[in-house]
């Protein structure tokens, strides 16, 4: 849940260049100077503080704006959004329950709304404002998406895998919709697993998720030179991904090829000082590779991160007889 809303709450936030930011607060401040009782001033300098992620600046001029004018819609929407990433839910939803009563015609309200539900896991009033929201117009994809996230919650995952579908043909860039929709096929070994995560990686070229779970789904299908490229890819955004280390040396183990199978699982454990299993498995290679001394430094090293590690105790029981046995 923390990973969608961290990518949902803050959809209508486009970054702003510094210049033009300057400028357009420069404008608002001589509007606001001007006429210091005008709540459209107040509303359009917090709202681009707001744009700019200045969300204190942004909270104390719609502050300001509903002082002045207690129905002012714009205000107490982009208020209530505020109080929404700051998990005050209450707060967000008196504003927005305003805001419905006053105008009702906006369907961004009504989502607004169904996202607090839905976090809260209130899902079918969040079902319901999602649906007034479609009313107002059929074709909104957010709406069809957190429908989505609703069933899957529910554990219904055929209307939840329909909604996804939904929702990516309203929007064929909804990046969010292609992950969900990639996660379900995967679930069900499902090939159509890696267009999912292919279209995630046409709109977010940078999306590590999708190439790992990419690389998982070639991996776990036998699909080794592709989970292998996969993995590379992953590494050229981010060459200090334990995961894609630790993943490479897996499936090269599982090929037998010890040799990168340790190089990679050397690589795990230096980007990742605390990743146990990337020892475990470092110290696995270095045993079938008659390396003795080595595979029990990193069997002792799994077990000072993890004491409860049966594999690694049963690992340093089988090395130590093999060395006493020489």
């Amino acid at each position: 849940m923390a990973i969608l809303f961290g990518l949902i709450a803050c959809q209508e936030k486009n970054p702003i260049n510094k210049p033009k930011e300057k400028e357009l607060v420069s404008n608002f401040d001589k509007a606001i100077e001007q006429n210091p009782y005008n709540a459209e001033a107040y509303f359009n300098r917090g709202q681009s503080f707001y744009l700019s992620s200045k969300l204190i600046a942004a909270k104390k001029d719609f502050d300001k704006a509903i002082e002045i004018d207690s129905l002012y819609i714009p205000a107490l929407k982009f208020r209530a959004r505020i109080q929404f990433e700051k998990n005050q839910f209450q707060e967000a939803l008196k504003d927005l329950s305003l805001c419905l009563k006053y105008a009702p015609e906006e369907e961004e309200i009504y989502i607004d709304v169904a996202k607090i539900y839905l976090f809260t896991m209130q899902y079918q009033k969040a079902i319901d404002h999602v649906n007034a929201a479609l009313k107002i117009n059929k074709y909104n994809s957010e709406a069809y998406f957190i429908k989505g996230y609703c069933y899957k919650e529910a554990k219904d995952t055929l209307r939840a895998t329909s909604a996804f579908q939904t929702t990516i043909e309203q929007n064929p860039n909804h990046l969010n919709a292609y992950m969900q929709l990639a996660l379900f096929a995967f679930d069900k070994n499902d090939p159509l697993c890696v267009e999912y995560y292919n279209q995630a990686i046409r709109i977010a070229p940078q999306n590590q998720e999708a190439f790992y779970g990419k690389g998982l789904y070639y991996q776990q299908n036998k699909a080794y030179k592709q989970a292998i490229k996969t993995y590379q890819d992953l590494l050229s955004i981010n060459h200090q991904s334990e995961k894609a280390y630790y993943n490479l040396g897996y499936v090269y183990l599982l090929m037998d090829s010890l040799d990168r199978s340790y190089k990679h699982f050397n690589a795990a454990c230096r980007v990742a000082p605390a990743y146990d299993n990337a020892y475990y498995n470092r110290g696995l290679v270095a045993e079938r590779l008659a390396r003795y001394q080595s595979a029990m430094q990193d069997f002792r090293q799994t077990l000072s991160l993890n004491p409860d590690h049966i594999l690694a105790n049963e690992g340093l029981e089988r090395v130590k007889l093999i060395l006493k046995d020489k």
